[in-house]
């Protein structure tokens, strides 16, 4: 849980309640709000005390927040508007809604406020620039070497001339690494190596005025050896900001999941306390129109829930954690297949125990990738010895480390092959108990067979990724 989790749920229930929908749909969606605001009560005092020690400042003001919460009675009004609508009195319960909006702006302003710290990724994209301008003074400089070495090329007054050029580059680039430098960090020490560097590039092009070329490329290589210090030292800390950005997209992929999770275990808990109630109502139509209202409105969210998946798959995707983003990708899917069965048109089907089962399929498939999340995020907290770029890295000049280990991603194939399985083992006793299958069956023996198939193709591919790795080390 952080800040941003905070912010991103408070906009998505302020969006929520500006939204048009039908009244059935209001009430449903009502109520809905109604517990993520519970939630974002909750989770707001949670963070606070959380951050205390490292952050007072946020700390204090997400507590100011939340009393702002409580004077403005955001979530007592939030109830009153879905009795309103469940009373049929619509006209109250709009301005009411109406009040809620300005008063869900007014709590989102309070949290946004002042502008977010530097993510590490920006940091780690300055620090990449400044290394790029040091490795280009230094192939500079190992060129004026290699020049005077060599007594070719431009007369001593050029050569005097173009290292005063690069003693004045080398003097600004040391001034931007050392302005804003914590004392004693790879980037402090980079920027004094640099300046050391321009020092002796100064008496370089000193001695070539002077016409001492012995003395100018001893002065030269002391400064391309002060160049190569400040590109180690900066190296360090590139290395230290991939780990932080690295553990910075796990935590917040973790928080994600966190809500996905609690979102569908709440979800399947629901649709069993609807399938009980309408087994106890036995045909009662009065007790109908009830049941197909929340069994909509829970059509709706594991729908929202489905949407909310799809940035983390996109965002796995893009960090080429390929397995990780195929267990997301084939759990939306079947959360969009559970969200149209419950608005199937034959109202026992809605509840049935295929429903409630694919839910718990889904939940075990959230709850299995938080988990090889948690266990990335523990191995990228871990003090490594494996030098620049960290476990499985190629060195801050050639890339970072991959977002997940590839043992995660075996962990993560062995828990899915354990799952497919589990299903195809409970298909199979279905299957036993009829002469013919039904579509629903044939349907699923279908996508079991696709997703085993997905699974060889995912392994051979992290197979292959491995013997590479190992061909490349030896």
């Amino acid at each position: 849980m952080n800040k941003l989790c905070i912010v991103a749920l408070l906009c998505g229930i302020a969006c929520a309640q500006q939204d048009p929908e039908t009244i059935d749909g209001l009430i449903g969606k009502q109520a809905r709000l109604a517990r993520q605001i519970a939630e974002l009560d909750a989770r707001m005092r949670a963070v606070a005390d959380a951050i205390e020690a490292e952050q007072p400042a946020e700390a204090a003001r997400i507590r100011e927040a939340w009393q702002l919460m409580q004077q403005l009675l955001i979530e007592r009004d939030m109830q009153s508007t879905q009795e309103l609508l469940a009373g049929g009195s619509n006209f109250e319960a709009k301005q009411l809604a109406g009040q809620l909006v300005e008063h869900l702006a007014l709590l989102l302003a309070a949290l946004q406020e002042p502008e977010p710290e530097v993510s590490p990724r920006d940091r780690l994209r300055d620090l990449l620039a400044l290394r790029a301008r040091l490795q280009a003074l230094s192939d500079a400089q190992r060129d004026q070497l290699v020049g005077s070495e060599a007594g070719e090329g431009q007369d001593p007054d050029g050569r005097s001339r173009r290292q005063g050029e690069l003693a004045a580059d080398t003097e600004t680039t040391a001034g931007d690494l050392s302005e804003g430098a914590e004392p004693g960090s790879g980037r402090a020490q980079a920027g004094d190596a640099a300046r050391a560097a321009s020092l002796r590039m100064r008496d370089a092009q000193r001695q070539l005025g002077e016409d001492a070329p012995e003395e100018a490329r001893d002065a030269q290589q002391d400064a391309l050896d002060e160049l190569d210090d400040a590109i180690d030292a900066i190296d360090l800390e590139i290395a230290e900001y991939r780990d932080r950005e690295r553990q910075h997209t796990l935590f917040n992929l973790r928080a994600a999941l966190d809500a996905l999770v609690a979102g569908q275990a709440g979800i399947g808990q629901r649709t069993e306390a609807l399938e009980t109630q309408r087994v106890e109502a036995d045909g009662s139509q009065r007790f109908l129109r009830r049941y197909l209202m929340k069994s909509s409105g829970l059509a709706i969210e594991q729908a929202e829930l489905a949407e909310n998946l799809e940035a983390v798959r996109t965002k796995l995707a893009e960090e080429g954690a390929r397995v990780f983003s195929f267990v997301a990708e084939n759990a939306r899917i079947d959360m969009q297949r559970v969200s149209e069965r419950l608005l199937a048109e034959d109202a026992a089907l809605r509840t049935d125990a295929c429903t409630r089962n694919s839910q718990q399929r889904i939940l075990a498939d959230l709850q299995g990738l938080r988990q090889a999340l948690d266990r990335a995020l523990r191995e990228a907290s871990a003090p490594s010895d494996a030098g620049p770029g960290g476990p499985g890295g190629d060195g801050p000049d050639q890339g970072p480390p991959p977002l997940v280990s590839h043992l995660e991603e075996l962990r993560l194939i062995q828990h899915l092959q354990h799952a497919t399985r589990e299903q195809t083992a409970e298909l199979e006793r279905a299957v036993r108990q009829v002469e013919v299958m039904s579509p629903l069956q044939e349907a699923l023996l279908e996508r079991l067979a696709a997703k085993q198939g997905n699974l060889v193709d995912l392994l051979a591919d992290l197979l292959e990724s491995l013997r590479n790795e190992r061909a490349g080390v030896e």
